[in-house]
């Protein structure tokens, strides 16, 4: 029987081509010390095996910390923004044109022939507490949604120009709404309490350093 030799050359050659189908599937360039065109011819050499061994590893640090930077730089673009569980929108002044928003964080000031003007306006957590404490004390949520002072006197004061008071307020997920035209002079308790919650809510609006940095009111209601 005739057996046929196998030249060494043939053997590296084999060597490297499968070597270089697994470094391939495995997204690594193969070391082209044994690459071989269609003609097992070689294409070029490698000098240096430790230094394709290093740039295969800077190669695979560079794709891990590229990944790493995208974790995390992306890991707070879904991230829910803390909700607060209490908020106030009050119109209050004749017309009720001056406005305290804490669900958008702005006020509006009532500057009456200059038109209105806008700014951002954030109460902190202590304010809000004393709001929420101050309805809750009043029975604020208990009122109707439109209040109307009832007064058994036949001698009735009416004011004019009168404030106007809008609420809009959520608390623990309740929606609670008042309106109220102040234009009664009347020792009603319900309405004594609610201009003690109002003023509470100017003062504290009043006694921030953006609110004093507005532009003053030109001109007066009649």
């Amino acid at each position: 029987m005739r057996m046929n030799r196998i030249h060494p050359k043939d053997v590296c050659r084999s060597q490297a081509l499968q070597s270089g189908v697994q470094n391939a599937l495995a997204g690594i360039p193969a070391c082209p010390k044994h690459s071989f065109g269609a003609a097992g011819r070689p294409l070029k050499t490698c000098g240096n095996d430790k230094s394709h061994f290093v740039g295969v590893l800077e190669m695979v640090f560079g794709l891990f910390s590229l990944f790493a930077f995208f974790l995390v730089s992306c890991s707070g673009i879904n991230s829910p923004l803390p909700e607060r569980n209490f908020n106030v929108r009050l119109r209050y002044g004749i017309l009720a044109r001056n406005e305290l928003n804490t669900f958008g964080n702005t006020f509006t000031k009532d500057l009456i022939l200059d038109g209105t003007v806008t700014v951002p306006f954030t109460l902190s957590q202590a304010d809000l507490d004393s709001i929420d404490g101050k309805m809750n004390q009043i029975g604020f949520f208990s009122y109707p949604d439109t209040f109307v002072v009832r007064s058994q006197d036949s001698m009735r004061v009416f004011i004019t120009p009168n404030n106007t008071y809008e609420f809009e307020v959520a608390s623990q997920k309740t929606l609670k709404t008042l309106f109220w035209d102040d234009a009664i002079i009347a020792g009603d308790p319900q309405a004594t309490k609610l201009r003690e919650l109002i003023t509470l809510i100017r003062r504290i609006v009043e006694s921030k350093p953006e609110y004093g940095q507005l532009p003053p009111a030109r001109g007066a209601y009649l």
